[in-house]
């Protein structure tokens, strides 16, 4: 039995899928200090994932400033042993935070509180039509199944509610979509195509 060959007209006639409105965020957070993993910087694309060609994109960054204005937040420490009496030793500052507060001074109008930018964030995605939220890395930004990413817990930090993703928005994690998918797929026909040498 033949198949039919296919050609260029055969796809341009085809239903083309509907919009798919994806929000990827991207979170950067303190570490080693007594107040680790919480978001100081926060950011967020929206864009149709159904539309390769598409340049148009929708686009936020914003700094968090209670995390900002919190010196202390950036200061490592050593873990604290209470069992033997160590005292806690701060050795250093961390070294992003230079390039933070410049980058806050120059453009005060990207920070913001967190319950300000948790509420453009809201409006952005029911605004836009979002059919999904991810990030790259999602157990570590958001957290599910009882588990407490960086943004429920900087959520929970700075507010007294407990943080919700939009209503009727599905979300997934864009690493393991990527293992799942694109590698499972292609990375072995890759593979078995290399020249031998």
């Amino acid at each position: 039995m033949s198949t039919k060959q296919l050609l260029i007209n055969d796809v341009q006639n085809w239903d083309k899928p509907k919009k798919h409105i994806c929000c990827v965020v991207d979170t950067e957070c303190t570490f080693k200090s007594e107040q680790s993993r919480l978001v100081y910087e926060i950011a967020w694309c929206i864009s149709d994932l159904n539309d390769p060609e598409n340049k148009d994109y929708f686009y936020k960054h914003f700094y968090v400033l209670e995390t900002v204005s919190n010196p202390e937040a950036f200061l490592w420490h050593t873990k604290k042993y209470t069992d033997n009496g160590i005292d806690l030793l701060h050795y250093g500052v961390d070294t992003r935070y230079g390039k933070v507060i410049k980058d806050c001074f120059t453009d005060f109008s990207r920070v913001r509180s967190w319950k300000d930018i948790i509420r453009e964030f809201n409006q952005d995605c029911r605004n836009l039509g979002v059919d999904s939220i991810t990030a790259y890395n999602f157990m570590y930004d958001f957290g599910i199944n009882g588990k407490a990413g960086v943004i429920r817990k900087t959520h929970s930090q700075y507010t007294d509610k407990t943080f919700y993703f939009p209503n009727k928005v599905k979300h997934f994690c864009l690493m393991e979509w990527v293992c799942r998918t694109l590698i499972n797929r292609n990375f072995f026909l890759w593979i078995d195509n290399l020249p031998e040498s």
